[in-house]
Order: structure tokens, then sequence, then C-alpha cells
């Protein structure tokens, strides 16, 4: 039921009709609609796996919510690469062949029905949480009067601009947009745990990534964000 909801909203061109199809659903299949929503575009949410192989065949004995659930295990990267794409595989074929295409658009992060959260936001308020960073400014004379003094400057280096959270023993990078960096350095994380640890909770780094010259010196802006975009996580 949920691929033809989904590909019924693919056929209508009307933002507004997406929205009154939406606003139309049953509550059961509402609430189910909602949580594959929330299972492809919640923007710190990512499953790790790139492809995996349809199943031979579909035995529809566990429901789509049922699967969604499941997927906390890649999510938390409980189950990683190969493993991770049988699993994939295997779940895909508890579920009807429908679902099952569901399921793969959840995956790829996109539903291709010409909606995107905002609009799943506005049928259900704050259904899909919004990755938003703060931005800077350029000093000029009207912004130079907002500062407060005493003020603690630093050099705003035009990089890959780059979040960390910290929960625990786990770190996560992600960029401005909630796209996720794939940066495996062991001394780098356990800095960041290290950091963490001092707040006592969860915590919250902002910075940009750049890249040294041999010498110590800042690499040029295009390679450096050349190296940053190679770690990033293009299947968010």
């Amino acid at each position: 039921m949920m691929f033809h909801i989904i590909e019924k909203l693919a056929s209508i061109g009307s933002r507004n009709e997406k929205e009154a199809i939406l606003r139309s659903l049953p509550p059961q299949e509402a609430e189910t609609f909602k949580a594959v929503a929330i299972a492809t575009y919640h923007p710190l949410v990512n499953y790790w796996v790139v492809k995996y192989d349809e199943p031979e065949m579909y035995s529809s004995v566990i429901s789509l919510p049922v699967a969604i659930t499941q997927l906390g295990d890649l999510s938390s990267r409980s189950i990683t690469g190969n493993a991770a794409a049988s699993f994939l595989s295997i779940l895909a074929g508890k579920l009807s062949e429908s679902d099952a295409k569901v399921l793969r658009l959840i995956i790829n992060g996109d539903l291709r029905c010409g909606a995107t959260a905002t609009l799943f936001n506005k049928v259900w308020k704050d259904l899909i949480p919004k990755f938003e960073l703060m931005a800077c400014q350029t000093l000029n004379e009207k912004t130079a009067t907002k500062f407060k003094f005493p003020a603690y400057a630093q050099t705003k280096y035009d990089a890959a601009r780059c979040s960390i959270f910290v929960d625990g023993d786990e770190v996560k990078y992600y960029t401005r947009n909630g796209k996720t960096y794939q940066i495996e350095n062991e001394y780098v994380r356990l800095r960041f745990i290290e950091a963490g640890r001092r707040y006592g909770k969860p915590a919250v780094f902002d910075g940009e990534l750049y890249q040294r010259k041999a010498d110590g010196t800042p690499e040029n802006r295009l390679v450096s964000n050349g190296i940053a975009n190679s770690a990033m996580d293009i299947c968010f």
C-alpha cells in the first residue's frame, strides 16, 4: 500500500494536491507513511549501505513498520559491510514485493515522489528534524556594531564545514547540510571523546576541515575541500 501511495504522489505535479493526499490518509496508513518519511529523510540517520541484492522471493512475514525498526542495526553500525548488504537482502525477502520497493527507497534516501521533508513537516508539524548550522557574516561597518566586548576572535578558514557530535564513545562527523563524513582516524576520535567527557553529556563541536601542507601551512581551498569531499558519504 505504501508504494502505491508514493507512486500516486509521484504522478502528481501539484504540491497542494500532494499535501491533500497526505492529509487524507487513514490514521494507520498515515502513521506508516510518517515512519517511512522519517526513516528516509532524518538528517542524522545513515544506513551505511550502497548496494544490496534483491531477494529471490518475498514472503510477507513482517510489516514495513517492523522492518524499519530493524534498520537501527545498520544506522548504529552494529552490522556493517557485506554483512549489512546480506542483512538488507534477507530483510527485503521478509516483506511483500511492494514494501521491499519502499525499503529500497528508504535506503537510497529518496522516496522519489516529488515531495521532501518540507512538505511532510507542513502536513505533520516537526515530523522530520531540520539540520541547521549557524553561519558567519562578513565583517563590515554594520556587523561590527553588533560586537559585545571583550570579544574573542579566530581566523575564519574558507574550508569544509564540519560539526562533530559526541555521545559517550560515539563520534559522528557532519557537513553543513547534514551529510556524513567518514573520518577513520582513531587519534582524532579519542581526542573528541575526551573533550566530550568534560561536559558529562552529549556535546557538539563545530569548525572547518582544512588540510595542511608538509611544512604545516594550510593547503589551498580547492585541494583541501577536495580531500574533505572524498570523505563524504554520498549515500546519506
